[in-house]
């Protein structure tokens, strides 16, 4: 009976923290603030207990993954965003990293100098778009894909950050954007159509709440 006991708590001790990471509510995920050793990434999680993310380069069989807790966790419209911050990293090299059981890949910027990368740009999608092109540009494995602005169309005059973190939940959690938004960084500026109303500017009257949804949902480089 001991022994049988003791089984039944060293198969607990195992399964418990895989089956908590394979059960944990990550809604999306993606990164950014590229540089030759560092990248950020933000993730929203359904609950407030953010779990480490894991990390480890690309194709280095038997390389001993590395973890990292999140530097902040914010509450953000239904969902908390948490902040990972990587640092100490190899230049031009490829990462995968896994948080609550979801996997993901960015890669560091080729150290000064000339270099040989493909990027993608684009700009103005539908909210939620599911297109298929997403997953197109995914394909190309670019080192970055660069977001114009209007990730979404909701044309926002409420001074309510909860509401634009909603639009923004639109956007990652569509299926095709959530694999490209996995696959590379995204640097993201605002045009119009997700800053504020259409044809908004620094007058517009949900500014506030943008810049703030801004600050919390996207992995950006620091602010001045």
């Amino acid at each position: 009976m001991k022994t049988s006991l003791r089984f039944v708590l060293l198969f607990l001790a195992l399964a418990l923290p895989a089956l908590r990471s394979a059960t944990a509510d990550v809604r999306w995920m993606w990164s950014g603030a590229q540089t030759p050793d560092s990248v950020r990434i933000k993730v929203k999680f359904g609950t407030a207990e953010a779990e480490p993310l894991t990390y480890v380069p690309a194709g280095e069989a038997g390389a001993v993954p590395a973890q990292v807790a999140p530097a902040s966790v914010v509450p953000a419209g239904e969902g908390w965003i948490a902040d990972y911050h990587l640092h100490g990293l190899q230049p031009a090299t490829s990462y995968h990293y896994t948080v609550g059981g979801v996997a993901g890949r960015v890669s560091t910027l080729p150290p000064p100098g000339p270099a040989s990368f493909t990027l993608a740009l684009s700009s103005c999608g539908d909210t939620g778009s599911t297109h298929e092109v997403f997953r197109a540009i995914a394909a190309h494995a670019p080192l970055f894909f660069l977001h114009m602005g209007d990730l979404h169309y909701e044309d926002i005059a409420v001074n309510d950050v909860a509401v634009f973190h909603a639009a923004i939940d639109r956007a990652l959690t569509s299926p095709t954007q959530a694999t490209l938004f996995r696959s590379t960084a995204v640097p993201y500026m605002w045009d119009d159509h997700d800053f504020g109303p259409n044809n908004s500017d620094s007058s517009s009257p949900s500014r506030e709440a943008s810049r703030r949804a801004y600050r919390e949902a996207v992995p950006h480089h620091p602010l001045v």
